[in-house]
């Protein structure tokens, strides 16, 4: 996380918590056993989408089964992330340079998996910027993620990331997301 951001993570696959670092003393703030069943339905989901995004990108590619040596069922891990100011006030009263600084939540960067499929009920749009292949760096360089609604879910985004390790198993023809959170 960017500086002056606390980011809290639990990442999850069934069997359990892999890891956590939510305040688990604190009532509800952590996944119990009455959890697991939403936690494994909605990895299942999301698992099930990205394993049919991966055929289709192997299909376009034209080879389709590209990706069966990757175990996904085995590696597909359910993050759940939470980004939080720590002195709201300090950035009420800070310069424009600061200001600017403290909307910065977490710096720029690119997944290591195949995937990222970014799911929120609170537009992630609004916050997740992406830096378009073949541009600059600089701050003008970067744009706003443009997400497409679902007309099935009201009010949920799905958002897919593509990773690291897909631009390394399509030779680069796929290109990984260089992306940041951002708050205005």
């Amino acid at each position: 996380a960017a500086t002056g951001v606390d980011k809290e993570a639990l990442h999850w696959r069934p069997g359990g918590i892999l890891e956590s670092d939510f305040d688990c003393h604190s009532p509800g703030a952590c996944p119990r056993p009455s959890s697991e069943f939403m936690l494994r339905a909605v990895w299942k989901e999301l698992a099930d989408a990205g394993e049919q995004i991966l055929w289709s990108i192997g299909e376009q590619l034209g080879d389709p089964d590209m990706f069966d040596d990757y175990h996904m069922w085995e590696a597909s891990v359910l993050s759940m992330f939470d980004y939080k100011a720590r002195d709201p006030m300090a950035a009420a009263s800070a310069t424009a340079a600061e200001a600017q600084a403290t909307r910065l939540l977490e710096e720029a960067h690119e997944d290591r998996g195949l995937l990222t499929l970014i799911v929120s009920v609170a537009s992630p749009s609004e916050c997740l910027q992406v830096l378009p292949t073949g541009g600059g760096h600089g701050e003008d360089d970067w744009r706003d993620a443009d997400a497409r609604f679902n007309e099935g879910a009201e009010g949920i985004e799905v958002m897919v990331l593509l990773g690291h390790t897909l631009e390394v198993a399509t030779a680069g023809k796929l290109k990984a997301c260089i992306h940041r959170v951002r708050c205005s």
